[in-house]
């Protein structure tokens, strides 16, 4: 027997006049926070998507201040609306949705001093293996600078992963083995 798990809201919520601007209509939040947890983790990917390739044509907003908003799950798996971080400042909306600390701040306390782990490393060498073995491609250099080729970006670097050269184009591999954030 296979059963669904259905998504929760949070407790308390800040926002609960959202606006879908593809209907025009407010969205009842119970209903939409208390579906298929597939349907709502989709939902709250597309959001996200059509903010990054559009930000002046959001999906759902605030219905107070009309700022692009996201959908966040939180630590106890239930969900709410928060104004997208990049619009809240300017926005400037009576209910302020911003977090005490910013997803920098949480990446700096989150890997502050940590090492690659061995899964980390070992998945760094199924790359450098992988490049070796194509003929096509350049030696492989794992975490060696990166300078731009031009000498107005060679101020700017970048130290990846994995790097080389295919066919005179520039490749480098990064590994991401923990979370991240929806929203950059």
């Amino acid at each position: 027997m296979f059963t669904y798990e259905i998504a929760q809201p949070t407790a308390t919520m800040l926002l609960t006049e959202i606006l879908d601007l593809e209907t025009g209509l407010g969205i009842d939040l119970q209903s939409f926070l208390t579906r298929d947890l597939g349907l709502v983790m989709k939902d709250r990917g597309e959001l996200a998507s059509r903010y990054a390739r559009d930000p002046s044509s959001p999906w759902l907003v605030c219905a107070l201040c009309m700022a692009p908003v996201i959908l966040v799950r939180t630590m106890e798996r239930r969900f709410h609306f928060r104004h997208h971080p990049r619009e809240e400042a300017e926005q400037k909306c009576s209910i302020s949705t911003r977090g005490q600390l910013s997803a920098e701040q949480i990446n700096c306390i989150k890997y502050n001093a940590a090492k690659e782990s061995a899964t980390h490393l070992w998945l760094k060498g199924i790359i450098r293996d992988s490049l070796i073995a194509d003929e096509q491609c350049s030696e492989p250099m794992v975490e060696k600078v990166w300078r731009g080729m031009r000498l107005a970006d060679r101020a700017q670097w970048r130290k990846p992963d994995v790097q080389a050269e295919l066919n005179g184009q520039r490749l480098a591999f990064e590994v991401q083995l923990s979370t991240t954030y929806l929203t950059g």
